[in-house]
């Protein structure tokens, strides 16, 4: 009997240490599954997959969605520059020789029905503005005209200074007859209209003009609202920043021309063919196909 106990005290020890071992690799496999199912199943707030799903997913709406932004920048005009070579003119004012510098676009689609753009240029600006400043030049190439830009001014010009003080709308008439330019739009910004002003209300070269873009020109106080009201049959656009303080007086008379069109640039000031380039030419495209 004492051995049959010894027996069943040494069995039960093994079959106790048998089951503690098993409960030991029991417990060590559910473990073993908790730590592969966290490792597999993706934590809503912490996963890096779902993070990195999220970033992508809000690209993806972002590239869908145009913002006002977008739409602005899409619309900005790209400054297109022409290779382009002053060249000279010489004119003559009662005997004396006056050279002026210019730069000239003649497109292969121009034809005889089109006008002539001639361009004049503000008091801190020249010819070349009109190519390097604002692309206009590469505009009207591509639009199909013959343009030409000018140095008035003092600036670029050899000769003729007493003459561009005194007898502008003559050294208009003496530009427009020696370069052959025929029906003239004028475009003339700020101090320029010191020159184009007495050129368009003169009677003498009515015929040599087609159109008149006005860009905020400067007009002397000795012109009166009937100066402008005669010009009926002269079409005329009218241009300004709306954040030009200086341009009230010249804007009211030029409104006084029958066939005048008024144009505001927003967030433009005084140069707003500068400021806004693109909405620049989108209004001058506007104009020159009423022609």
């Amino acid at each position: 009997m004492a051995f049959v106990s010894g027996l069943e005290i040494k069995y039960g020890r093994i079959l106790v240490l048998v089951c503690l071992c098993v409960g030991l690799i029991i417990l060590y496999r559910n473990s073993t599954k908790r730590i592969e199912t966290a490792q597999i199943t993706p934590n809503p707030k912490s996963s890096p997959s779902r993070s990195s799903r999220i970033g992508a997913s809000d690209i993806e709406n972002k590239d869908s969605i145009v913002t006002d932004d977008d739409k602005k920048s899409s619309q900005k005009d790209e400054l297109v520059v022409l290779q382009l070579q002053l060249q000279k003119v010489e004119i003559d004012l009662d005997g004396n020789k006056c050279i002026i510098e210019y730069i000239e676009v003649n497109s292969q689609l121009t034809n005889a029905s089109k006008p002539v753009i001639l361009l004049l240029h503000g008091k801190n600006y020249n010819a070349t503005t009109w190519n390097t400043g604002t692309g206009t030049m590469a505009k009207l190439e591509n639009w199909g005209y013959r343009a030409v830009a000018v140095n008035l001014h003092d600036n670029g010009t050899e000769g003729c200074t007493n003459h561009l003080r005194e007898e502008k709308s003559t050294v208009m008439h003496l530009l427009v007859k020696t370069l052959k330019l025929v029906k003239v739009i004028v475009i003339s910004p700020s101090l320029s209209g010191t020159f184009s002003i007495p050129y368009i209300t003169s009677d003498l070269y009515t015929d040599e003009i087609a159109g008149y873009v006005a860009v905020a020109p400067v007009i002397h106080s000795d012109y009166k609202e009937e100066s402008f009201k005669k010009l009926s049959k002269l079409k005329a656009l009218i241009v300004y920043g709306a954040n030009d303080l200086s341009a009230g007086s010249s804007i009211h008379l030029l409104k006084q021309m029958p066939l005048s069109h008024q144009v505001v640039l927003a967030d433009a000031g005084h140069v707003c063919y500068i400021d806004q380039p693109g909405k620049w030419h989108e209004e001058l495209k506007k104009f020159l196909d009423t022609f």
